[in-house]
């Protein structure tokens, strides 16, 4: 008695890719806050409170998280004019510190 050998795979050889998703191209890197925050050497809160502000571009929702495209932060870093992310804002002046402690 003789055993048969196992037959061959009736699908054929393995396709490593689709022939549409080899032309697609690749997805571009998304970044958390905290990655964001860690470029700009800012808290999380800082980026958060820009983007309500307007002055920072605002987030992609994925999957309920929001993400930044990397090259859009990447292009808002070159664009940026005051080279920092702190906004002085001239509406509310500095005052000094003893002024400061008699305020309601």
């Amino acid at each position: 008695m003789t055993l048969d050998p196992i037959p061959p795979n009736r699908m054929g050889p393995p396709r490593l890719a689709h022939p549409v998703e080899s032309l697609r191209t690749p997805e571009p890197p998304m970044l958390t806050i905290n990655e964001v925050a860690h470029m700009l050497q800012v808290s999380t809160r800082t980026v958060q409170r820009m983007v309500k502000k307007n002055q920072f571009p605002k987030p992609k929702k994925v999957s309920g998280s929001c993400r930044w495209r990397a090259a859009v932060v990447h292009a808002w870093i070159a664009t940026d004019p005051s080279g920092s992310t702190s906004d002085p804002s001239p509406s509310s002046p500095k005052l000094p510190s003893d002024e400061r402690k008699n305020l309601p």
